[in-house]
């Protein structure tokens, strides 16, 4: 997405960026929940010793249940606003998809894969994603070309 935006010509970089604010501050709400846990569970005790460790415990598990109602909202802005990456502009989500699950290959590649299993067939289980999400893309380009005038170039402002 971002690369996207970066190869555009600076009139259209403008509009992407404007239009790609929503979809990235609902991921970041989303990928900053966990964070706001980690210093709260630091105030975790089994045993406490006055009214004070009481309240403290009472006061951050309120704010953990209000905690579990933001993450759910946020992960309700993520999915209606990060992935609609076509509020962007339309050729975006072909163009993620088909980067996203290549980025995947390399890991695949050095995380052993499938053990066990014959050579055809993990290639097969490596590349088959990959390719048919690279295929149904290129026929989503297509059809936004031939149907709607949409271009790589005119997205692009080349």
């Amino acid at each position: 997405m971002l690369a996207f935006i970066a190869a555009a010509r600076p009139p259209n970089r403008r509009l992407y960026l404007r239009r790609a604010v929503r979809p990235l501050l609902a991921m970041l709400t989303l990928l900053a929940t966990p964070l706001i846990m980690v210093p709260l569970s630091l105030l975790e005790k089994t045993e406490y010793e006055n009214l004070w460790w009481f309240l403290a415990a009472l006061s951050t598990l309120l704010f953990f249940l209000w905690l579990l109602g933001f993450a759910a909202y946020g992960g309700f802005l993520a999915v209606t606003h990060a992935f609609r990456t076509a509020d962007i502009h339309e050729l975006v989500p072909p163009l993620l998809t088909t980067a996203v699950t290549w980025a995947m290959v390399p890991v695949e590649l050095t995380s052993g894969g499938y053990p066990g299993v014959p050579a055809v067939l993990q290639v097969m289980l490596l590349l088959g994603g990959p390719l048919s999400v690279t295929g149904i893309a290129w026929l989503e380009v297509r059809r936004l070309r031939r149907h709607y005038g949409l271009t790589f170039r005119g997205a692009l402002g080349r």
